[in-house]
């Protein structure tokens, strides 16, 4: 009997499993670039640009899981469909940055700092 690191329970969706291993690993991959960006830049807007690109690659990862789970068993619908839920959630982490910068502006004004 093969023991099975990566999927706990081979009888289940393996399939689905199997076609979600590339976006997964892709969007992981870009979330990994922004850290090290992030990490190793001096200037504020690579980090800046770091930042967000982790913060995409996470929300797109969860975009993967989320079709994974609404397609359960499914790897042609989850094939078609991964796009859109990826996109779905990154324009999700778009709204948060966007949603973050204006509470911090806003917080700058009421406390009179921006001069």
């Amino acid at each position: 009997m093969a023991v099975v690191a990566a999927n706990p329970n081979p009888n289940v969706n393996q399939s689905i499993f199997n076609t979600a291993i590339p976006y997964g690993v892709a969007s992981l991959a870009v979330g990994a670039t922004g850290a090290v960006v992030a990490f190793c830049s001096t200037s504020t807007a690579a980090i800046i640009t770091g930042v967000a690109l982790a913060i995409l690659g996470a929300y797109a990862f969860i975009g993967v899981l989320a079709c994974g789970l609404h397609h359960n068993g499914d790897a042609q619908a989850f094939s078609r469909d991964v796009g859109k839920f990826m996109l779905t959630a990154a324009s999700t982490a778009i709204a948060d940055i966007i949603v973050t910068v204006a509470k911090v502006v806003l917080i700058d004004l009421i406390l009179n700092r921006h001069r």
